[in-house]
């Protein structure tokens, strides 16, 4: 087994829903992946390398200090690479990727009225 380097870029804009205060709509690029060899350590164990990309359609709703998000990454290109030990056995092994994924997340600030106390900043 390895403890493989991972990465992802995600990127969109948000746009406020009209006549609906605190709702946005987001639309976005995603892409994500398993790199082929370790920036530290060996890359001999066990991984799947490869690459995603996806479009990132979402809702956002934000109502005093918390918000609410739900985005639906799908699929419309993936890659899978050889790993090391695949290319020194001459093997193409499977692979593994969602078609979409369903992404729910939460957010609170603890920041009372904007104010953050240790900098003395306003918004």
């Amino acid at each position: 087994m390895s403890i493989p380097d991972q990465y992802l870029v995600d990127g969109g804009v948000a746009y406020p829903v009209p006549k609906m205060r605190g709702l946005a709509a987001k639309m976005g690029l995603r892409y994500e992946g398993v790199k082929i060899r370790d920036l530290l350590g060996g890359s001999l164990g066990f991984r799947r390398p490869g690459y995603a990309l996806s479009v990132e359609p979402g809702l956002q709703y934000e109502r005093g200090r918390d918000t609410w998000s739900l985005n639906i990454p799908v699929a419309f290109q993936r890659n899978r690479k050889r790993s090391v030990p695949d290319q020194m056995q001459g093997k193409a092994r499977d692979a593994a990727f969602a078609d979409y994924l369903i992404l729910v997340g939460y957010t609170r600030s603890f920041l009372k009225n904007g104010i953050q106390k240790s900098e003395g900043i306003r918004r």
